[in-house]
């Protein structure tokens, strides 16, 4: 963010509910396993951080091959905060629902 003003367009997310995207099978892939890492996590970056390292090591990509179509399918944007916070500020159930719309739509 270089200026303040640019903070709404980064976090419109928040109140906006994002475009539906086709995702590829690889992205569809990494959501769903991420899905599956979250559901138990405390709602905080730190323990969705680590839930989501242990999805790319588990995985053999690079984070950014997973964080982005998980940032795709909550934001509906490639940039955001980082991907931790990005979902932390959501509530859960909100989070989860667009993740799970993502695997749905792309099926």
């Amino acid at each position: 963010m270089a200026k303040l003003a640019d903070a709404a367009e980064l976090l419109e997310y928040l109140w906006t509910e994002p475009p539906s995207r086709s995702l590829d099978p690889e992205s569809v892939e990494h959501i769903r396993t991420a899905t599956g890492a979250l559901q138990n996590v405390e709602w905080e970056p730190a323990p969705i951080h680590d839930a989501l390292m242990r999805v790319v090591e588990e995985s053999g990509s690079k984070p950014n091959k997973v964080f982005m179509p998980i940032r795709l399918a909550v934001t509906g944007k490639k940039i955001s905060p980082p991907i931790d916070y990005t979902l932390a500020l959501l509530p859960r159930d909100v989070a989860m629902s667009r993740l799970q719309r993502a695997i749905a739509g792309s099926a």
